[in-house]
């Protein structure tokens, strides 16, 4: 019986989380937090996702409301549980296509080989190999990211006039909503730290590293925080996927990402960090904000958070735009955020997909919010 290093999430912990070590029990996973409680889990019973970034963090959660979630990156659980032969575990396995194939065709072979010349060398230059140097560059370079782009990028945002909102009618939910998203990600290496500035353009990003802005006029604009947390899991979710990094990694070349790959992850460090002022504008490409959308629907569900506040969200704002006068500038956010139909029919398709959970509403006053912010003009 093996044990492994991992995560443990749940409201009776400390801040909501912390370390363990995983053990099978029979059908049970058990987490073993240093305070010497216990979370268990009973396979029988289990959600259970594979996430891509960092290799493919494994997550356990029940299916009943408010328990515990369990997480680890050690893939040697894997075979632990393949070799445990709970049924309901290994249908789990399968579905999601963990379980090692068999099923090899000799005539495929010269196929095989000529496609991999073809199409899976420049595939692994270009998409498998700045993946892999990514995982290699440690996530405090996203934070020296972040703090070399944050004063710029804020300023550009307000136009330069940057006030940060401290009145704790408005401060204090966005962090409720914030504290809970996070709660529930790998946070390991990553600082994440909201801030609310006074700013009449609806926006809301997140620096590398775990910098978030929200503006007054976004808080405005949302109906519920229901429709913010949706932003945010998007938003927390390039941090944990580390997109800025990897788009970084793509710019500094290939010739550098090798370096890496042979042990120079020195040269290809300092090599980020020069590219990182140049990174001010916090567009990213269209597979990055389809992973972001993917991995919030996915957040907003092991928070136990009503999924459709991102779509919602979207179709306001391209409401929004669309009922403006021709000629007014285009929407900062739908700018960085476009929204397509066929964004919108993923966010659908990632939220059927996800298993039932019962929401848990915010413990939040909306109204007292929208209160606060009406007084401050």
């Amino acid at each position: 019986m093996g044990a492994y290093q991992g995560m443990a999430f749940h409201a009776s912990l400390p801040l909501g989380r912390s370390d363990c070590t995983l053990s099978l029990r029979g059908h049970e996973l058990v987490g073993a937090v240093p305070s010497g409680a216990e979370m268990r889990l009973d396979l029988r019973q289990v959600a259970f996702e594979r996430r891509s970034v960092d290799g493919g963090t494994l997550y356990f959660t029940t299916r009943s409301p408010g328990g515990p979630v369990l997480t680890t990156s050690d893939k040697a659980l894997l075979k632990e549980l393949e070799g445990a032969h709970i049924p309901e575990f290994d249908i789990l396995l399968q579905t999601k296509g963990l379980t090692p194939g068999r099923r090899f065709l000799k005539r495929a072979i010269p196929v095989g080989i000529f496609l991999f010349i073809i199409v899976g060398i420049p595939w692994f230059l270009v998409g498998c190999l700045p993946l892999i140097v990514v995982g290699m560059i440690p996530r405090s370079i996203d934070r020296e990211i972040g703090e070399v782009v944050h004063e710029a990028v804020v300023d550009a945002v307000a136009s330069g006039h940057v006030e940060a909102v401290t009145d704790p009618a408005i401060a204090g939910p966005v962090q409720k909503i914030v504290e809970r998203l996070t709660a529930v990600v790998d946070r390991d290496g990553f600082a994440f730290e909201v801030t609310v500035i006074d700013s009449d353009v609806v926006n809301a990003f997140a620096l590398p590293g775990g910098k978030i802005v929200v503006t007054t006029a976004l808080l405005e604009f949302a109906d519920s925080p229901e429709e913010v947390a949706g932003v945010l899991a998007h938003e927390v979710s390039h941090v944990t996927e580390r997109h800025t990094v990897r788009m970084i990694v793509k710019n500094v070349g290939v010739l550098c990402a090798i370096s890496a790959v042979f042990g120079d992850t020195g040269s290809v460090t300092e090599a980020v960090l020069e590219q990182a002022a140049q990174m001010t504008s916090l567009s990213f490409s269209r597979s990055c904000e389809e992973d972001a959308d993917c991995e919030a629907v996915h957040v907003l569900a092991r928070a136990k958070v009503e999924g459709s506040g991102l779509r919602t969200f979207l179709k306001k704002m391209e409401k929004r735009e669309e009922s403006l006068a021709e000629g007014h500038p285009e929407s900062p956010f739908l700018s960085t955020h476009p929204v397509t139909a066929d964004r919108l029919e993923d966010i659908d398709d990632e939220r059927r997909d996800v298993e039932a959970f019962t929401p848990q509403p915010f413990d939040i006053d909306w109204a007292a919010l929208q209160e606060a912010l009406r007084q401050r003009k």
